[in-house]
């Protein structure tokens, strides 16, 4: 009979002649209902919220309007309705679990959705600059010239002439773009010292010779030098060594110690193995009257 009392009093059953309690809709629109529910808001949370429900349009809501005074036939009409709003219930829990399925699946892409957008707008890694690559060594220049025993020159400079070693040895002048001495090189004959100059480009030379200070120089004009600065002989008869000076014009000045005297028997220039080099070939014989050779 508890249990009984209280279902009628939750569906506004009141007993005597007092009238059922309705609910009134009040006109316009109600504020609750004014915006969708969400997931985390749904209608019916609170019993003030259920107050302020509308009717569902074509259904009676009144189920007690009719009155009745018989205690068991009171009893018989809740049960019938309790038992309709359970089956009404049932037939739509499927419908309710699948919204709230799908509720989750929504909530779980717009997660995704968000890790997307975060990826999207990150700034893409920077890539380290490339290492620039070192240019190529230039191949090395051989030696040209006619076949010709050469003189290797050596280092040591203990045949130097007395009067060529208190003077200071100057840088080589340096090599100049498509003209400068690349090599020089000594070759004895049974008559005579032969100097070959191998040079990139066409230069012009001009030469001097002193038997009384035993010194021999060629002049280089705007040609630089790019083979060894200095170096001794000691096996030639005629040369004990050589070194270089600059010019004022950025020309190159070859001077060679004699060991004795010399005279100039022949000097040309003829053309090298490859196109736009030229070779200069001086020829020195033992000069034994002393007369200087210009």
């Amino acid at each position: 009979m508890i249990l009984c009392a209280f279902l009628l009093s939750s569906c506004g059953f009141s007993f005597g002649d007092s009238k059922p309690s309705e609910t009134k809709a009040a006109g316009g629109s109600n504020p609750a209902l004014s915006t969708p529910p969400i997931a985390d808001d749904r209608p019916g949370n609170s019993a003030n919220d259920l107050s302020q429900m509308k009717p569902a349009l074509g259904v009676n809501t009144n189920l007690f309007g009719e009155k009745i005074k018989d205690e068991d036939k009171r009893l018989d009409r809740l049960e019938t309705a309790v038992q309709s709003l359970r089956n009404d219930f049932d037939s739509v829990s499927p419908s309710i679990n699948r919204l709230i399925s799908v509720e989750g699946d929504l909530q779980e892409l717009i997660g995704q959705l968000e890790t997307l957008l975060e990826q999207e707008s990150a700034p893409p890694p920077q890539r380290p600059a490339p290492a620039p690559m070192a240019a190529p060594a230039p191949p090395p220049v051989a030696p040209q010239g006619p076949a010709m025993p050469v003189q290797t020159a050596t280092a040591t400079p203990t045949n130097i002439a007395p009067a060529a070693r208190p003077q200071p040895i100057p840088d080589p002048a340096p090599a100049m773009a498509g003209q400068s001495i690349v090599s020089i090189r000594v070759g004895e004959h049974p008559d005579k010292t032969r100097i070959v100059l191998d040079a990139s480009g066409n230069p012009n030379y001009s030469y001097d010779l002193d038997n009384s200070e035993k010194i021999f120089i060629v002049e280089l004009p705007g040609t630089g030098w790019s083979a060894s600065a200095q170096s001794t002989f000691s096996s030639s008869p005629v040369l004990a060594s050589y070194r270089t000076d600059s010019l004022n014009d950025n020309g190159t000045r070859l001077i060679m110690q004699l060991k004795k005297a010399a005279s100039v028997v022949y000097s040309s220039k003829i053309g090298g193995k490859q196109p736009g080099q030229e070779r200069i070939v001086i020829d020195l014989a033992p000069d034994n009257s002393g007369a200087a050779t210009q």
